[in-house]
This record gives C-alpha cells, sequence and structure tokens, in this order.
C-alpha cells in the first residue's frame, strides 16, 4: 500500500513539473516573439534577427535652453570639425558653452546634439538616454521632460537641446549612415541622414 501512495505521489508530481515547464516555456517563448519596450524594431531588423547592436558610450557636455536656435522643429545635429562647431555655438546663447564646443578635439570624438524643437515657455527638456549602432543605422533613444503643472515658468520661447560627445574610435559613420531618433516607447521623432547644422 504504501508503495502505491509513493508510485501515485511521484506521478503527481511528474504532472505538475511537466505543466509547470510547460507554462514557463511558453512564457519564455512570449517573451522572445515581443521586443522590449526601449528597443525600436523595424521590419528590416526583423528580416535579419542577427543584427549585431552596439551601445555608444558618451558624455554630456551641455543641456539646457537655447534662448536664439530657432529651430521650430526637432532638430539633429552631428558635429565633426572646427567650423561646424562654431555654427553650433551660434545656436547657443552661452558665451562659456560656446567656447567649451570649440575646444573640443575633434579628432578624437564627434559632437552630438538634438534640439526638442521650440517650446513656449522654461521648463520643458530633451535627454538623450541611449545611443546604439547596427549596421548603418545609429539610433538615439530620448526622454522629454516638460514643466510640472504647479511649477511658475516663464513665458517665453525656448529650443531644449542636449549635445554630447561620442570617441571617434568607437564611431565612424558615413554619408550612408542613417540616424534615427525615438522614444522610450518607440515612438520616431527624426529619420535623416548627414544631420547638418542650420
Amino acid at each position: 500500500m504504501y508503495r502505491k501512495k509513493a508510485f501515485f505521489s511521484i506521478r503527481r508530481l511528474g504532472i505538475c513539473c511537466f505543466a509547470l515547464l510547460a507554462g514557463l516555456g511558453s512564457g519564455i517563448v512570449l517573451a522572445q516573439i515581443e521586443p522590449p519596450a526601449n528597443q525600436l524594431v523595424t521590419a528590416a531588423d526583423k528580416e535579419d534577427s542577427t543584427v549585431k547592436t552596439d551601445s555608444l558610450s558618451f558624455e554630456t557636455l551641455a543641456r539646457g535652453d537655447s534662448y536664439t536656435a530657432e529651430l521650430v522643429e526637432p532638430r539633429l545635429v552631428v558635429v565633426s570639425n572646427s567650423s561646424d562647431a562654431s555654427r553650433l555655438a551660434r545656436l547657443l546663447d552661452e558665451p562659456q558653452l560656446a567656447r567649451r564646443i570649440r575646444l573640443v578635439d575633434f579628432e578624437r570624438v564627434w559632437i552630438v546634439g538634438i534640439f526638442r524643437g521650440q517650446m513656449g515657455s522654461t521648463g520643458y527638456g530633451i535627454v538623450i538616454q541611449e545611443i546604439s549602432i547596427a549596421q548603418e543605422k545609429v539610433r538615439l533613444r530620448v526622454n522629454f521632460t516638460d514643466p510640472a503643472p504647479a511649477l511658475n515658468v516663464s513665458d517665453v520661447i525656448t529650443y531644449p537641446y542636449h549635445i554630447v560627445v561620442l570617441a571617434r574610435e568607437n564611431f565612424q559613420p558615413t554619408p550612408q549612415t542613417t540616424w534615427i531618433v525615438h522614444t522610450p516607447d518607440g515612438e520616431l521623432l527624426l529619420q535623416v541622414k548627414n544631420p547638418s547644422i542650420p
């Protein structure tokens, strides 16, 4: 009798384990099918599941508001030389920041900047959270910050920006490189080739 109970207990245990493993297996499959919320997946990427994405490290050079940029729509800029650096510096109102931009060593780094576009008051912002590269596509994941309802803001036109530097040794864009800027939930903000300074 003891053996019979043991047999049924082992059998029940086996059935429970099988059901548990089957449930876990289906959960793992679902996790593989759904991309993470912070990853923008295009049709081209889905066709080639072997696309390797490298995350690029960057350092913030400046983040804030310009009052003179006059970039009504969101704009991405990539600076690779002193001439472009001077043009970028003219979009910003801070002499110290303009001086820092002009002193960047372009033999070692690139400057990448994103402008959010025209905002109707202070308190708005844009933050580059991640930069990654896969084949000829550079993706910037950005996040917006908006003023809290109770925050006292100035009613003045602003152009929020975030400017970063990337090491050249890790990153060599070509004229064919496509730059894609999106929000954490995958909403496309910009897609351009050869982003330039106005």
